[in-house]
């Protein structure tokens, strides 16, 4: 049976789409698939380099309320009686990237989406949420939130959530898309009096302090929920790290240091997973690691951890803070939105788990985004 046959088999894909899928030379069959995004104008890249053909402070404790997202008057397909196939969690809903995955996931694909952020969801976009999480403020403008009181407040407002949800079903996937920017601060220089060094000193590890604070505290926050909620069905969970930090990061340490954090959470958890490529060695070691967790812990032999690595996406902010920039070279949101859709939606056609995937403009096309394998 050749791979057209076992992908219009085995997968829900139509025949116009199994034939945009080109197979390539990996280790591990499918994972290795070389594929194009129909719908999207992306390019997925699995494996080895070939050259694409295609053209392609926080608030005392309240109970959570729902948000409607059963009607959608631009859409004369959409079915408002049925029901939900996947749920998924946005940690980070009310940024730019946030937003347009949250949008794309409950209009486009009817997933019921579960927002979460220190800040609330505009009223436009309270209609493709079904719920939403409050992440605590830090009590100090100048550091981040706790990595306690984060997690604490996410385990809670889930708990509510779907407590008081009687159709309520187990998480699909959990995106972690929060985070931001910050270079390092200016120092004083090496010969600059005591009160001088203190400040520098200050300037130096807030900064470091608030990068982990937005980057990475939000994911490991998010990496606990899924020990409770993930489904044991092919669940996904999504971290956001960064191209630029596969090698050195001068100019931006705390920036670095959190995304290459980033990469590690990811392959940890995804090497905890049945769905990894490594060693027989770490194979057994994670087999075991599972049965400490908890016999019940079916979550991690389905869940897949894969690792979005951007250079620049472009968003409103991005575009103020640079605008000189050639934003043809950016990653459009809507393209990493599509990218996680179809993982949803198809978990063959996902990396293996613990996956880093680099995304970048398909300059070539004009158009779409390109995902590659790094690791």
């Amino acid at each position: 049976m050749n791979i057209t046959n076992i992908l219009s088999t085995h997968t829900r894909l139509t025949a116009q789409q199994v034939a945009g899928l080109h197979p390539c030379k990996t280790r591990k069959g499918l994972v290795g698939l070389l594929f194009s995004s129909l719908s999207n104008g992306t390019n997925c890249h699995y494996g080895s380099p070939i050259k694409s053909s295609s053209q392609q402070r926080q608030q005392p404790r309240q109970k959570h309320s729902f948000y409607s997202t059963r009607s959608y008057h631009d859409n004369d397909d959409y079915d408002d009686t049925a029901p939900y196939s996947k749920t998924a969690l946005v940690v980070g809903s009310s940024g730019s990237l946030g937003r347009t995955l949250t949008k794309y996931l409950s209009k486009d694909l009817q997933v019921k989406v579960i927002g979460a952020d220190v800040v609330a969801p505009s009223s436009n976009d309270e209609q493709y949420l079904e719920g939403f999480v409050t992440m605590p403020l830090p009590t100090d403008e100048s550091a981040p939130s706790s990595l306690p009181d984060l997690t604490m407040a996410l385990v809670d407002g889930l708990s509510q959530l779907l407590a008081d949800d009687e159709n309520a079903t187990d998480l699909d996937a959990i995106i972690s898309v929060a985070g931001g920017w910050e270079g390092d601060p200016e120092l004083p220089p090496p010969n600059a009096d005591g009160l001088d060094r203190l400040e520098g000193a200050r300037q130096y590890g807030m900064t470091i302090e608030r990068m982990m604070g937005k980057n990475l505290y939000p994911l490991l926050a998010a990496g606990y929920a899924a020990h409770h909620f993930m489904t044991d069905h092919d669940g996904l969970l999504v971290a956001i790290g960064a191209t630029a930090a596969l090698g050195g990061t001068p100019g931006m340490m705390g920036y670095g240091l959190s995304k290459v954090a980033t990469h590690h959470f990811v392959q940890s958890l995804g090497e905890l997973t049945t769905k990894s490529v490594t060693t027989k060695t770490k194979r057994q070691l994670a087999r075991r690691l599972r049965k400490h967790v908890a016999d019940d812990a079916k979550y991690l032999n389905t869940m897949s951890v894969i690792g979005i690595l951007p250079t620049v996406i472009d968003t409103p902010m991005n575009r103020e803070a640079m605008p000189d920039a050639d934003f043809s070279q950016w990653t459009k949101s809507i393209d990493i939105a599509k990218e996680i859709g179809m993982w949803i939606e198809q978990p063959m056609l996902r990396p293996h788990s613990g996956s880093l995937v680099k995304v970048f403009p398909d300059i070539n096309n004009g158009k779409g985004a390109t995902f590659k394998l790094v690791r």
